[in-house]
């Protein structure tokens, strides 16, 4: 996703990847893939990242040897996934199709649990958005403690 919206910008947007494929839904991946911006290097991950006053470039290793490769640039966006990690609650309360929580106002389908932030469905997957979530969050935790 983040891949998409810098090629809106850039000439050319390199999405270095430390497996030879994408987790991401079908669909997001054929999107990328469709983009004659975006181009992948697989099975590597980013050991250096220099320049002098700005960014000039990465060094790159990939996991099958130390060797790195010098990858000229001039600037890195490190994005680390869209996947939500909610396997431990799905008995508990209610996901939507891809494992986000779904929690209108912060307030999941069991009593007594509430989410906030990246891992719920909708969310903007910003810090800010996340911020005023765990705001209204505390406010429902308390409302609910308050009224045991």
């Amino acid at each position: 996703m983040e891949a998409l919206f810098l090629a809106n910008f850039a000439q050319e947007v390199f999405v270095i990847h430390r497996r030879e494929k994408l987790k991401a839904d079908v669909v997001m991946q054929e999107k990328l893939f469709a983009n004659e911006k975006i181009k992948f290097i697989w099975n590597s991950g980013i050991s250096r990242i220099f320049g002098t006053k700005s960014v000039e470039g990465i060094a790159l290793k990939t996991a099958a040897s130390d060797d790195e490769t010098i990858l000229p640039i001039n600037g890195v966006f490190i994005a680390v996934g869209t996947l939500p990690e909610t396997e431990f609650v799905s008995d508990l309360i209610d996901l939507d199709a891809e494992g986000y929580i779904i929690a209108p106002e912060t307030k999941t389908s069991c009593k007594g649990i509430f989410a906030a932030g990246d891992v719920v469905s909708g969310s903007l997957k910003q810090a800010i958005f996340a911020a005023g979530q765990g705001a209204l969050m505390s406010r429902h935790i308390e409302e609910y403690l308050g009224a045991r």
